[in-house]
């Protein structure tokens, strides 16, 4: 992972001493930043480098009354210099968006990955170290922010459906998966050392979009079909070799009679050969974000250990994704009363 990591360090493009500002059209206003940086002023943020991997969130809020149909503008202006040739550059993206006062519009365009972001990162950046020490709390407020949106969403959006139905918006139905596998990911890294929460907020405070769901949702991949299957014990049957995505990690697990599946993977079905075929830093081929894989024996401590990273089961770290489900229809329901 060591050489990995400095290859890709040394190698992407990156911009040194840069100075990033957002910038929003009257009526809105940059309310904070969430992210790993520095700020000198309310308005801009420093960065002492700046690459593809990393990312940052920026809050904004509503100073006056917008006018229907209009459009509303956000600008990213980022200077920086390049690493190549000391350039001193500016890069400005620019967003423009129409005004709407029908609350399933804003729920239609809605971006999950972007919206986890803004929730996580609220309430691990914005935690001390005591709360981030106490998974209970952690973890209610996280799932408080997800019950948040969904009863927006029932309350403005579906009045007309039963109320013993859970109703979610298509483009955020995800969103219980995510915030589950955050709280089971939170749990879990405690159970190793207290510390762990802190190396945790640290990835999360910086991790890209994309960075965030391998991070906090695991995905079990059939490799025969390279297929993405339900992250559930159910998906373990004998003819199936699965891969367990958590991170930039991978775990390899082998059904006892997937011997098909491991010729044509491996070249053979020699158990022994393609564990420490693994253990020699074998990476699988056509998935992107993988640095290291582990081979999961059966019957082991580390089949164990991947058992409690599923993510739709019940578990040590958690309720499973029915019962969660229930829980947070539950919530939604208690804030009608």
């Amino acid at each position: 992972r060591l050489h990995r990591d400095l290859v890709r360090v040394l190698t992407r493009e990156q911009g040194f001493e840069a100075l990033l500002r957002v910038r929003a059209s009257a009526g809105l206003e940059v309310e904070m930043y969430r992210g790993s940086f520095m700020v000198r002023t309310e308005q801009d943020v420093d960065l002492p480098a700046v690459d593809a991997d990393k990312s940052l969130v920026a809050y904004i809020k509503h100073k006056d009354r917008l006018k229907e149909g209009e459009e509303v503008a956000f600008q990213c202006a980022l200077l920086y210099t390049t690493s190549r040739g000391g350039q001193r550059r500016i890069r400005v993206h620019t967003l423009s968006l129409p005004v709407t006062s029908v609350m399933g519009n804003v729920f239609r365009g809605a971006d999950l990955e972007a919206q986890m972001h803004s929730i996580v990162r609220g309430v691990v950046l914005g935690a001390d170290r005591k709360m981030l020490e106490d998974p209970k709390r952690v973890k209610g407020a996280v799932t408080d922010a997800c019950v948040s949106v969904l009863y927006a969403y029932r309350k403005y959006c579906a009045t007309s459906s039963s109320t013993g139905q859970l109703i979610l918006p298509e483009a955020l139905k995800l969103m219980p998966l995510a915030t589950l596998g955050f709280c089971k990911r939170w749990t879990a890294t405690g159970m190793q050392h207290p510390s762990e929460w802190q190396t945790l907020a640290a990835q999360l405070a910086a991790t890209g979009i994309e960075g965030l769901g391998r991070e906090v949702v695991p995905r079990l991949v059939n490799l025969a079909t390279r297929e993405v299957v339900t992250c559930s014990a159910d998906a373990m049957e004998d003819e199936a070799v699965l891969l367990l995505l958590e991170g930039d990690v991978g775990y390899l697990w082998l059904g006892t009679t997937s011997f098909q599946a491991q010729e044509q993977l491996f070249g053979h079905a020699d158990a022994q050969r393609i564990q420490a075929l693994v253990a020699g830093g074998w990476t699988p081929p056509g998935v992107a974000g993988v640095n290291r894989t582990y081979f999961v024996a059966r019957g082991s401590v580390a089949e164990t250990k991947l058992m409690g990273k599923l993510t739709e089961d019940r578990t040590q770290s958690g309720m499973s994704y029915v019962e969660f489900l229930c829980h947070i229809h539950r919530q939604i329901q208690n804030r009608f009363l």
